[in-house]
């Protein structure tokens, strides 16, 4: 049996040799930079400290903001729900009130009735008062009531209509002279605005002109143009001659 062959050469010795003190240098280089970073059991628990103390104030200003965010988004919640209960109590007031305007017509049929009624000829009379009355109930319970108007009271744009004026010297300017409809009002707002007749003032006539002295006063006038007119044909003469 042959012995093995050496295979080593110089140039493999001397590549070996390099190999083993790289990695020697490397492990050093290693062990230096452990034994630099190798810290103290307090300086450790320190730097854990820092950074969990840097940790929690993160925490703490992310549930800050959010309990920011959240209390925005309670309080655009509750407009939002307030809104939405005033537009309906709103859209609820205008619906009655189309419908109490429809039912005020035969409260006017009532109150005509009543005004013309001679309660001696028509023996239920009571009744249809009655019945009047039951309706003017039934009103209140939805918080709709006459506007009180009487005559010779001063008008009052917001809560009267004047349909027209009527000359009156025994009532001061703008009294109300005649009622034509009932007013009605539904919780603070208008129903039906009273419609009325209200007084002015009467003009007073105008002096009348004594008749000579008007007379006197037109001829005055004319013979002012007339001499004018002959003044500027003395001027126009003058003017031809030269």
């Amino acid at each position: 049996m042959k012995p093995e062959e050496n295979n080593t050469t110089p140039d493999n010795a001397s590549k070996k040799k390099e190999n083993v003190e790289k990695t020697t240098e490397v492990g050093e280089k290693s062990v230096d930079k452990k034994s630099l970073k190798e810290k103290t059991p307090q300086e450790t628990i320190e730097e854990l400290r820092s950074e969990l103390d840097t940790k929690l104030k993160e925490k703490d200003k992310l549930i800050e903001d959010w309990k920011k965010k959240f209390m925005l988004m309670q309080a655009e919640f509750e407009n939002y729900q307030k809104r939405m209960e005033k537009n309906r109590m709103h859209i609820q007031n205008i619906e009655r009130a189309s419908i109490l305007r429809d039912f005020l017509k035969i409260m006017d049929s009532f109150e005509k009735a009543i005004d013309h009624i001679d309660n001696a000829q028509v023996s239920n009379f009571e009744d249809i008062k009655s019945i009047y009355n039951q309706l003017l109930n039934q009103f209140k319970s939805y918080d709709v009531e006459q506007i009180p108007t009487s005559k010779g009271d001063l008008f009052d744009y917001r809560i009267h209509e004047a349909i027209s004026h009527i000359e009156n010297a025994d009532l001061p300017e703008n009294s109300i002279v005649d009622i034509l409809q009932t007013g009605w009002k539904m919780n603070k707002g208008i129903l039906r605005y009273s419609k009325v007749i209200i007084s002015k003032i009467p003009k007073e006539p105008e002096p009348e002109q004594d008749i000579d002295k008007k007379e006197k006063e037109e001829k005055k006038e004319q013979n002012l143009v007339s001499q004018n007119e002959d003044n500027n044909e003395k001027i126009n003469s003058n003017k031809n001659t030269n």
